[in-house]
């Protein structure tokens, strides 16, 4: 009784390990079902004859016994089949690297040869078009004749954008006296911006030429306030000029005790302020205040 309950053991081991590696090959999954098709039929027999030895029965353990000989054979001509696929997918595995392997190296070619071609047709393009030393000269004449050319068409659109930006800017600007002036009195800068301001609109902060022009731009200074002029010592302390000439200013009308250069004050200004009207004073360059304008830069 004992050797048979070992075989019985032995044999479902067996069927387990082998039912488990058997159910991890799907491409013959059909195959070893048909295995497993016959080893079951054999185990309801063992159980029916297990049941004939319990009482006793020599020849049903007989039977037994040879047909679990039997199971043993089947399931490892299993094993053996499993072997045999694994081994399979193994080659298949280092056939398709081989083949991966070769079709990069096919590849790597096909670039090089790309690349070795386009190398030759730029050398070819390039012998072409230019040949021989006298080719190339004439190729160079031909350059710099663009070239030339391309700066003439830029300079003339250039001169174009000067003269429409200088028409826009007249628009702005009055006859105040014999000349043209703009005067801010919407917008406070500070002396550095407001000089760009008057260049943007083709023009350059105002300097006064003499007490007539002084009192007309007085009587157009309607908004309480002052009113930078290019008029500044910023280069050289005490050394006045124009912003549009960049020359010594020709006429400073000085308000009693002015110039101090105050806490660095470099800048010059009129103002609409009661007791300031119709003459000069400096402030700090970055106080924000109206502005004028003049078209010309004779002043």
């Amino acid at each position: 009784m004992f050797k048979f309950d070992t075989y019985i053991i032995v044999a479902f081991v067996a069927l387990s390990l082998n039912v488990i590696q058997a159910k991890s090959l799907n491409s013959d999954q059909n195959h070893t079902g048909k295995w497993l098709n016959e080893i079951f039929p054999l185990l309801d027999y063992v159980g029916t004859q297990y049941g004939l030895c319990t009482s006793n029965t020599s020849d049903g353990l007989r039977k037994t016994l040879s047909k679990l000989a039997l199971v043993e054979s089947k399931l490892t001509g299993v094993q053996d089949q499993h072997k045999g696929i694994q081994k399979s997918i193994k080659d298949h595995s280092t056939e398709e690297k081989t083949l991966l392997e070769n079709i990069e190296m096919r590849l790597g070619k096909i670039e090089d040869h790309i690349a070795e071609k386009n190398q030759t047709q730029f050398q070819q393009w390039s012998i072409l078009e230019v040949g021989s030393p006298q080719d190339f000269k004439a190729v160079l004449d031909r350059m710099e004749e663009l070239q030339m050319y391309m700066q003439r068409k830029i300079a003339n659109q250039q001169s174009v954008k000067i003269m429409k930006k200088a028409l826009n800017g007249m628009a702005n600007f009055k006859r105040i006296g014999t000349r043209y002036f703009y005067i801010e009195t919407e917008v406070r800068q500070n002396w550095y911006t407001a000089k760009e301001t008057c260049r943007e609109m083709g023009g350059y902060l105002a300097s006064i030429k003499d007490y007539s022009e002084l009192e007309e731009l007085d009587k157009k200074l309607i908004k309480l306030e002052h009113y930078w002029l290019g008029i500044n010592d910023l280069e050289t302390e005490g050394k006045y000029v124009s912003e549009a000439t960049g020359k010594k200013a020709t006429y400073l009308p000085w308000r009693s005790g002015e110039p101090d250069n105050l806490v660095d004050e470099d800048c010059v200004f009129i103002s609409s302020v009661k007791n300031l009207r119709k003459s000069m004073n400096d402030l700090p360059c970055s106080q924000q205040h109206y502005f004028i304008c003049q078209f010309d830069n004779e002043i």
